[in-house]
Order: C-alpha cells, then structure tokens, then sequence
C-alpha cells in the first residue's frame, strides 16, 4: 500500500512541475504567441519547388530578413504563406516562389513579413 500511495503523491508533484516547465518553455521560446520565436511549417504546394517540396518541413524564427530570404508572409488570405523575397522597394516587398511553372507572386508592406527560414527540417 506504502508503495501505491507514494507513486500516486509522485504523479501528483511530478505532473504539475512538468506542466509548468512545458508552459515555461512554450512562455521563454514565444511558442504560445501570435508570432512566435520559433515555428515549423509543413510545406504545401509546389510554388517552392525545386528549393521545398510539398510535406518537407521548415524551421522559421524571428530575425531580419533581406533579398532571398524565405519567409512566412501573411497575403491576408486563410493562411499565411512561405515565399523568397524578390525585392525590397522602399517600405514594401515583393515576394514570389521558387517555381517557374506555378508560383504567385505579392507586393506586401514590410510589416507582413512575419518570420524567416532558418532551415529545412527534414
């Protein structure tokens, strides 16, 4: 009985600290806001190709971006997407894929640039 009730006092400690350690990371990484520090992306579509293909994953953090950079743009549509950043005129960007058979390409303000390629993930 001794061996019970000290399992179930660990798990009442254990699962509570590990909670808050989670909540912790999530907090200091910026995980749990809008824009995070860090995000993966799972690619879709094939207006990346050849550079991403659709399924790779694609690790994204908060850092200055410049021409040929990747990025996460937000083109006020259901989601955001990830593009190349063609040119930088004046306080807007023009973003576009790596594709030449099916891509789009958007002139956006800077501040819809939401966060940069860090690199391909797997």
């Amino acid at each position: 009985m001794g061996k019970i009730v000290k399992v179930v006092l660990s798990a009442l400690i254990l699962v509570p600290l590990l909670g808050a350690g989670t909540l912790a990371v999530l907090h200091l990484t910026g995980l749990d806001e809008p824009h995070p520090l860090v995000r993966f992306v799972v690619v879709e579509g094939d207006s990346m190709a050849p550079t991403f293909h659709p399924g790779e994953q694609l690790l994204f953090t908060q850092r200055p971006w410049q021409e040929g950079s990747i990025v996460i743009a937000d083109i006020n549509e259901k989601t955001a997407v990830v593009k190349r950043v063609w040119a930088i005129q004046g306080e807007e960007v023009v973003i576009t894929g790596d594709s030449v058979e099916v891509t789009a390409s958007y002139r956006l303000p800077k501040d819809k640039i939401i966060e940069e390629a860090g690199e391909a993930v797997a």
